[in-house]
């Protein structure tokens, strides 16, 4: 059985949090090494995570326009199951923009 210290256990939940937040390898091992070099990369190491920042917010924002449109597949196949016909529910859609 292996035995994590409470700095391992710190240094595993990084990694799993970067990992899952589509942080490549390399930029994983990067951070790493540049953390075992000490103050002098602070900088660096900054500005690798408002990177990392700036492409979850892309990654949420696409999936949030993305689930938008889910969203409203399910709610038009509801409404077909309900009126038992897609046909119908797309003419409905069709007229009521032609009213805007």
């Amino acid at each position: 059985m292996r035995v994590f210290s409470e700095e391992d256990l710190k240094w595993l939940s990084l990694i799993e949090c970067v990992k899952e937040t589509g942080m490549p390898l390399k930029g994983i091992k990067q951070y790493i090494d540049w953390s075992a070099e000490g103050n002098s990369t602070l900088e660096k190491r900054l500005k690798m995570f408002e990177q990392h920042k700036v492409n979850i917010d892309k990654k949420i924002a696409l999936l949030e326009k993305n689930k938008s449109r889910i969203e409203y597949k399910i709610g038009l196949y509801k409404r077909a199951v309900k009126v038992g016909s897609l046909e119908k529910v797309l003419e409905e859609e069709k007229a009521n923009k032609k009213q805007l």
